[in-house]
């Protein structure tokens, strides 16, 4: 649960991050073709005017050993010397209180939470290498519709110029309100899950997932 927002200042841009060598396939970037999904996130960036960006705030992907992965500080710092980087440390919920607007770059845990918790985002990825089974793309598309979801990082910052001024009204719009609470209740649902679990628990012969 998160506390209502009180200083909604930063437009909090997260990323993830993925082994420097493929141990596991799976429908997101694998190895080497992060370095591109890193190149769509600077490419985002440069879009935006300077009166976004300095309201910026980057997310690296935070690991317990670096070596593991990439280097994305240096290289956000080296392309980008003036935006603001969080040390990757801090939780997430403390970054979501004073965010004006999450983006997210990767079809993964974040974007759901901050759906969930109806925080206003936008997210952005390749369809190339985030691949959707056919049994989601239409609740894909709802969020295509009202704009939370697009294909490539400039139509991304331009959808956020344009609501810059107005971000919550552009998020509690009818269109987008009900495009959310369809999405939310089919991948990340949480009423009721105690309830859920103790059911589970039970009768798990009987219990049939909505999945």
């Amino acid at each position: 649960k998160y506390k209502k927002r009180v200083e909604k200042k930063s437009v909090l841009l997260i990323s993830s991050d993925i082994d420097r060598y493929s141990n596991i396939i799976i429908s997101l970037p694998m190895s080497s073709q992060w370095l591109y999904v890193d190149e769509n996130e600077f490419n985002f960036t440069s879009f935006l005017p300077d009166y976004i960006l300095k309201d910026l705030l980057f997310r690296p992907y935070h690991r317990s050993n670096p070596q593991q992965g990439w280097s994305q500080y240096e290289r956000w710092r080296e392309r980008f010397p003036k935006i603001k980087i969080d040390s990757g440390k801090n939780r997430l919920d403390h970054l979501f209180l004073r965010s004006k607007i999450s983006i997210s770059t990767w079809n993964t845990t974040t974007c759901l939470e901050t759906l969930s918790v109806n925080i206003p985002t936008i997210m952005f990825w390749d369809p190339k290498y985030f691949e959707i089974k056919k049994s989601a793309e239409k609740y894909f598309d709802l969020l295509k519709k009202v704009g939370i979801l697009r294909d490539n990082p400039k139509s991304a910052a331009n959808h956020l110029i344009k609501i810059w001024d107005d971000i919550d009204g552009w998020w509690e719009s009818p269109d987008v309100v009900e495009a959310r609470e369809i999405f939310v209740d089919r991948y990340a649902n949480n009423k009721d899950l105690m309830g859920k679990l103790i059911r589970v628990l039970r009768m798990p012969n009987d219990y049939k997932f909505n999945i």
